[in-house]
């Protein structure tokens, strides 16, 4: 009786959080947005509010969703990664909820996002608003404006795996966090993200929820410098190596314990 009650209740405070985090994420782009791009002074400041708002709102969301039950978020190494600058984080990505959880720890960051949330009803309005970069432009053009983010010491937001998590399959890593760290010069901060029992996985709708409580844990491990890649004769092969290792660096990390 317990457990169907407990289960019950983590059903509907699921229900309750997505629909707060849907609705609100709505209204912020419908009445918020606006008002900060009216009294911004330029667009490079009308991002930085808006992406503030954003890890507000992602924070308050993580905190409802603990004190309704719904999960559990450890998190260690939370100073690491507020002294970062002009510096890619990159994480794995088993749940759907891994973005959420790290940007509510971020006061501000720059993201790659797929293009087809563009047009998305709910998320649509915010990644255009807060300047995000779109998956699907030319190469030139991205890294022309992830030079630029550097410059200015913000952060980067990366999943190199391009979706989620498989589980039970190795971790492949797509080149395009590499290419970006070698041709930018920009330093990687690795974090796992781990989530058990494993949820809200790709293909999963959201109230598909397990028979226990959610737990996730996000580590911060030590720095990459991608200095140390560019002895290589060529960037490519660079690129090439250091996508293999952070491949191994996770498997090690994530499913050899």
């Amino acid at each position: 009786m317990w457990a169907r009650l407990n289960y019950g209740w983590r059903l509907l405070g699921t229900a309750v959080g997505f629909a707060v985090f849907s609705v609100g994420g709505l209204l912020m782009a419908l009445m918020l947005f606006p008002l900060i791009a009216m009294t911004a002074p330029d667009t490079a400041t009308k991002n930085s509010r808006i992406r503030r708002l954003i890890h507000a709102g992602f924070r308050g969301f993580v905190r409802l969703l603990s004190i309704l039950g719904v999960i559990e978020f450890n998190q260690s190494g939370r100073k690491q990664l507020l002294a970062c600058r002009g510096e890619i984080l990159i994480a794995n990505h088993p749940s759907l909820l891994d973005v959420v959880l790290l940007m509510s720890l971020l006061p501000e960051a720059q993201c790659v996002v797929k293009h087809q949330l563009w047009n998305s009803r709910f998320l649509g309005s915010v990644v255009r608003g807060a300047g995000y970069i779109r998956n699907d432009i030319p190469a030139d053009q991205m890294i022309e404006k992830c030079q630029l983010e550097f410059d200015q010491g913000t952060n980067m937001v990366l999943f190199p795996e391009g979706t989620r998590t498989v589980p039970g399959k190795p971790i492949k890593f797509q080149r395009g966090f590499a290419n970006i760290a070698t041709l930018c010069g920009a330093d990687l901060q690795p974090i796992t993200i781990r989530c058990t029992p494993p949820t809200l996985l790709k293909g999963e709708r959201w109230y598909e929820i397990p028979d226990e409580k959610m737990k996730f844990s996000l580590v911060t491990h030590d720095k990459i410098l991608t200095g140390d890649y560019l002895d290589d004769d060529l960037r490519t092969i660079a690129a090439r190596r250091l996508t293999r290792d952070m491949e191994q660096f996770y498997q090690e990390k994530l499913c050899n314990g």
